[in-house]
This record gives structure tokens, sequence and C-alpha cells, in this order.
């Protein structure tokens, strides 16, 4: 396997989150077109403001769903990914499962909170794996010999 470096996963996670971010842009626009702050009472107001979070709240959950299946699904890999060149593998070169595709990206989001050091250790691993490739057993590759 040939591992897939830190830059190139940035630039893999830069256009996730482009297109992520036009995505739920769009469908903010849609979702509150209407809504006009001017003359709304106090609790009328509240009740936007709970709707745009729980709007927050469903986005974060759609761009956890979103890398959980793409990475598990046939493509192997989110569309930023796609488009760098690489995919996600089990140790075999193999897909991984929407289970080890959870646990990836639930230790990913753990890895963000303290202050990205899990990302960090693909400058640093022989397999350039991150924190949460090591521990969900998977691999970024940019092509496999032989496939």
């Amino acid at each position: 396997m040939v591992y897939s470096g830190f830059f190139i996963r940035l630039l893999a996670a830069g256009l996730d989150g482009v297109i992520l971010l036009l995505a739920f842009s769009f469908l903010n626009m849609v979702v509150f077109s209407g809504v006009d702050p001017t003359g709304m009472s106090q609790e009328e107001t509240a009740a936007v403001v709970l709707q745009i979070r729980l709007f927050g709240y469903a986005s974060l959950l759609l761009a956890l769903v979103y890398h959980v299946v793409m990475e598990s699904s046939k493509k192997q890999g989110t569309l930023g990914k796609m488009a760098m060149g690489i995919k996600v593998v089990d140790a075999d070169g193999n897909r991984i499962t929407l289970g080890s595709s959870l646990l990836r990206n639930l230790v990913k989001i753990l890895s963000g909170l303290i202050f990205f050091i899990g990302f960090l250790l693909v400058l640093f691993m022989p397999n350039r794996q991150s924190l949460h490739d090591k521990v969900a057993g998977t691999f970024v590759v940019s092509r496999l010999k032989g496939k």
C-alpha cells in the first residue's frame, strides 16, 4: 500500500469542508428564507434561535453521516478524498465496514477537541496513520498495488 501523507489528507478534508459548507448554506437559505427578525416578539425570536440551533446540530449529524457512509461505500472515501485520489481501507486493503467508519469518525471528533493532536500523528507514524486510523484499524492510501 502507498500511504497518503498529511497534506493530501488535509486538502481532501478542506474540499469536504467546502462541499459541506456550500450544501448547508444552501439548506440554510431555503429553511430560513422567510424569516424576518424585524418586529418579532421575544417569544418568536426565541423560537427562531432554537430553530437555528437545531439546524446546526442537524448539520453536524448530517456531516457525520456523510463521512461514515461515503468512507464505507464502494468509493471508499468522501468527495474530497476521491478528488485527491485517496481512499480509506482496512489492514488488508479492503473496504471498511460501516462500524469501523463510525468509530473512525467519532474518534476524529475527539481528535479535533484535543487540539488536533490525533491528526498530527500522520506526520510521525510509519504507516501515516492518525489517531482515528489507529483506533479503527484503517489506513488512507493513494493507491493499492495489484488492484
